[in-house]
């Protein structure tokens, strides 16, 4: 990308990574409960980093814990 800022010209590389690279593509079921790597639409969705599980639905375990689905 070049970017012209006043009288002088930058150059810069972007890394655009894939979206398919970004999206899980397995997930973990136990005790009723689905979990899942964060994918990039939910982060953007919920405003947070690209990073971290999701809990797609409680199930047991995590329901007697009081956690919600979508944490």
């Amino acid at each position: 990308m070049e970017v012209q800022r006043g009288s002088q010209s930058l150059q810069h590389d972007l890394d655009v990574p894939s979206l398919s690279s970004i999206t899980p593509a397995e997930f973990i079921e136990f005790g009723e409960a689905v979990v899942h790597t964060l994918s990039y639409q939910q982060a953007r969705h919920f405003n947070t980093p690209i990073k971290g599980v999701y809990v797609a639905n409680p199930g047991y375990v995590f329901g007697a814990a009081g956690i919600p689905r979508a944490a």
